[in-house]
């Protein structure tokens, strides 16, 4: 674990945001052929000690309702990037999905100088068709 790579935002004392990001260790498992024994773990050790990854992914990221659309999620982002690319350890960080509907997180993805690599599609199956359907309001 890179403790840079784990970010929290308080107000008093109180937290009210977090940002998880972990290296990516899928790039160590394609050598382990679908196993995960004690041999396979020794190597990851030194696989990780040896050459270590030049990638992030995020696994969390939020903030407690009453302090959103305050601008504590873009300064979050922004101020931990900045750290981590100072580090210049990590070549690229992958900060999970954004639903199109969520232009605000768009926006900070590339105000960072983010890419789209992926677009998620979310599907959603009304068993009962009677009942009516609205899409999620876009926020912003």
């Amino acid at each position: 674990m890179d403790e840079k790579l784990v970010w929290f935002a308080y107000y008093k004392e109180e937290p009210i945001g977090m940002w998880i990001n972990i290296p990516d260790l899928n790039q160590y498992f394609k050598y382990f052929n679908g196993k995960f024994g004690i041999w396979q773990k020794l190597r990851l050790l030194l696989l990780q000690k040896t050459t270590p990854s030049r990638k992030i992914n995020g696994v969390a990221f939020g903030i407690v309702p009453k302090f959103q659309a305050l601008g504590i999620d873009a300064f979050m982002i922004y101020s931990g990037t900045l750290v981590i690319r100072k580090q210049a350890r990590y070549q690229l960080i992958e900060m999970g999905w954004a639903g199109d509907w969520n232009p605000r997180m768009l926006g900070i993805y590339k105000a960072i100088g983010g890419i789209q690599s992926r677009r998620m599609i979310t599907y959603r199956y009304n068993f009962d068709r009677s009942r009516p359907f609205e899409r999620h309001p876009v926020v912003g």
